[in-house]
C-alpha cells in the first residue's frame, strides 16, 4: 500500500507515468530542495489523498535519508561554494555517439532541471566521447565546449566542483523520450523540446557566426528551398547485409529518395534543394541529377560506395580531417537545413535536429518511416 502510494503521488504530481528509476530521481530532488518544496508536496498529497499526505511527507524526509538511493542522481558536497544552488552535471560515460545523439540524450535531464530549478553544466572532459573528440585530447579539454556553450552561463565546471550541492548524472540511463517516434511530432511536443534545445544547448558564438555566414552565402535570397537529409551510408546496409545498432530507423535507398524529391519540389513549389548527405556518392548523384538547383556546403564525407557499387562497412573510408572540425561542419550543415522552406528527410539525427531547431517554421515536412533495422 505504501509503495503504491509513493508511486501514485509522484505520477499525479508530474502528470505522467514514471519509471521506478525516475520516481527515485524525483523523490531525491524534492528532498534536496528543502522544506518549501516538501510543503508543496504535502499539500498536493492532502488535496488528493487526505490523510495519506502526511505519510508522503514523512516518506520523503526520513526514508530517503536512510535508504540507499539507486538513482544515477546522487547529491554530494564538493565544497562550500554556492550553498543555495543545486547543480546537475551531465555526462555520458565513454561512448561513440554523434554530436546530436549526445544532445538528445541530455534533453530528459534538461527537462528535469527546468522543472526543479537546477543549474545544468555538461562535463565531457571526465567522460570521453570518441565521436566528439580525438583521442589525443581526451581528459584535457571539455568536448562539449567545442560546439556548445555551457547551459548555466556564469558558472564554470571548476567552480561547480567546489560547490555544496552537486549531482552527477549519466544521461545514457535517463528516461529520455523515444526520439525515433517523435519526428515529426505534434506541435505541442515540437515546441516543448525545441524550447529546451534553444535554452540549454546553444551553439558557441564562433560556431553560430559561422552558421549565419554560410546561410547568407548559400541559401539566403534563393527563394523556396527544399531541404533534404540523406543518410546513404545507412541505406547501403540493406544491400551489403552489414549490421547496425539495434532498432535504428531504416533509411530509404537513394533512387527512391530522388523520386520523392521531384514530387515534393513540384507539390511544394520549391525552386532549389539544399542537400545534406553523409556520403560523397549521394552528393555526386544529386549534383548530376539537379545541377544548379542543388545547393550544398563543402564537407569532408565518407562513402560506402566504390565505382558506384556498395561495399561492406568494414571497407568504409572515414572522413579526412580532424574530428572536431568535421563535427562543426556537420552542425553548420544541419543549421542550414533548418533554414529551408520545407523538409524531406530520413528518420535520422541530423534531420531530427534541423526539425527541432526549425521549431515549426517549415511549411511542409515529410519523414520516411520505413521501420527499423
Amino acid at each position: 500500500m505504501q509503495q503504491a502510494l509513493e508511486v501514485y503521488a509522484l505520477q499525479y504530481y508530474y502528470g505522467e507515468a514514471l519509471s521506478p528509476k525516475r520516481i527515485w530521481d524525483q523523490i531525491h530532488f524534492a528532498y534536496v530542495k528543502g522544506s518549501r518544496e516538501l510543503k508543496k508536496w504535502e499539500q498536493q498529497g492532502n488535496d488528493i489523498m487526505t490523510q495519506d499526505g502526511q505519510y508522503l511527507l514523512d516518506f520523503m524526509t526520513t526514508k530517503c535519508r536512510k535508504q540507499g538511493d539507486p538513482s544515477p542522481l546522487w547529491m554530494q558536497s564538493c565544497g562550500e561554494r554556492n550553498p543555495d544552488q543545486v547543480f546537475m552535471i551531465l555526462q555520458i560515460g565513454t561512448r561513440g555517439m554523434g554530436v546530436f545523439s549526445t544532445l538528445f540524450n541530455f534533453l530528459g535531464a534538461a527537462e528535469f532541471a527546468e522543472k526543479n530549478g537546477a543549474q545544468v553544466l555538461v562535463d565531457l572532459k571526465n567522460s570521453y566521447m570518441y565521436g566528439l573528440q580525438d583521442i589525443r585530447r581526451r581528459g584535457r579539454e571539455n568536448a562539449w565546449e567545442y560546439y556548445f556553450r555551457q547551459p548555466a552561463e556564469g558558472y564554470s565546471l571548476d567552480e561547480v566542483y567546489q560547490s555544496k550541492n552537486v549531482m552527477k548524472c549519466d544521461t545514457y540511463y535517463w528516461c529520455n523520450p523515444k526520439w525515433y517516434d517523435m519526428f515529426p511530432a505534434e506541435k505541442e511536443t515540437l515546441h516543448k523540446w525545441g524550447y529546451l534545445i534553444r535554452k540549454y544547448f546553444r551553439l558557441t558564438e564562433e560556431l553560430q557566426k559561422k552558421c549565419e555566414e554560410l546561410y547568407d552565402k548559400i541559401i539566403k535570397g534563393r527563394g523556396r528551398v527544399l531541404g533534404i537529409c540523406i543518410r546513404n551510408n545507412f541505406s547501403v546496409l540493406d544491400i551489403t547485409g552489414a549490421g547496425l545498432s539495434h532498432n535504428h530507423p531504416r533509411q530509404p535507398e537513394l533512387v527512391r529518395f530522388i523520386d520523392e524529391i521531384y514530387k515534393c519540389m513540384q507539390l511544394w513549389k520549391c525552386d532549389y534543394i539544399y542537400a545534406m548527405t553523409d556520403d560523397t556518392y549521394a552528393t555526386q548523384e544529386l549534383q548530376q541529377e539537379f545541377g544548379d538547383k542543388c545547393l550544398r556546403m563543402e564537407r569532408n564525407l565518407s562513402t560506402n560506395f566504390k565505382e558506384g557499387q556498395p561495399v561492406k562497412l568494414a571497407e568504409d573510408r572515414a572522413p579526412e580531417g580532424d574530428t572536431v572540425d568535421n563535427n562543426k561542419a556537420y552542425i553548420c550543415d544541419t543549421y542550414l537545413l533548418s533554414k529551408c522552406t520545407a523538409l524531406l528527410s530520413g528518420n535520422c539525427g541530423g534531420g531530427r535536429m534541423a526539425y527541432y531547431w526549425n521549431n515549426g517554421q517549415y511549411e511542409n515536412v515529410k519523414v520516411f518511416q520505413d521501420g527499423n533495422y
